[in-house]
């Protein structure tokens, strides 16, 4: 086996009064750097998900503690129904908010996801493009 077998690359070639270099080093560590890109952006994205969950489930039970407390100052004070049902309508829409936060993340996840496969589909063409040159150079 030669060592140009064993490493798996080619010698350049003359194409014309052209070297062309062989590629395929080019094409492998583009396809390692946006491996990397999406790893580093799913480590991201993972973070920013734990985050936003941590922040829902804090207000949640905040809101659900806060329910109970109104609820039973309430009775205590002799507050009427009406101020409670208030209340209570305020902490449904602190609920919602919270529940926004994790359409986002939800949201910008998806959108992450996205965004690496365009990267990954442009840098494929952006390789295929440099090797259909090399080889209109080459001849062949």
């Amino acid at each position: 086996m030669t060592d140009e077998q064993a490493s798996g690359s080619k010698p350049p070639h003359l194409a014309g009064k052209v070297i062309i270099p062989d590629l395929s080093g080019v094409t492998e560590a583009q396809t390692q750097n946006v491996k990397m890109m999406g790893e580093v952006t799913e480590d991201a994205t993972k973070a920013f998900q734990k985050i936003v969950s941590g922040h829902q489930s804090t207000l949640h039970e905040s809101l659900k503690v806060l329910s109970i407390s109104m609820s039973d100052a309430s009775q205590t004070a002799g507050i009427s129904s009406d101020m409670v049902a208030s209340a209570d309508i305020q902490l449904k829409n602190m609920e919602n908010v919270a529940s926004r936060f994790a359409e986002t993340a939800t949201k910008m996840t998806e959108t992450t996801n996205q965004s690496y496969e365009k990267l990954n589909q442009a840098v494929a063409q952006s390789i295929a493009k440099i090797e259909e040159t090399a080889k209109k150079f080459s001849g062949g």
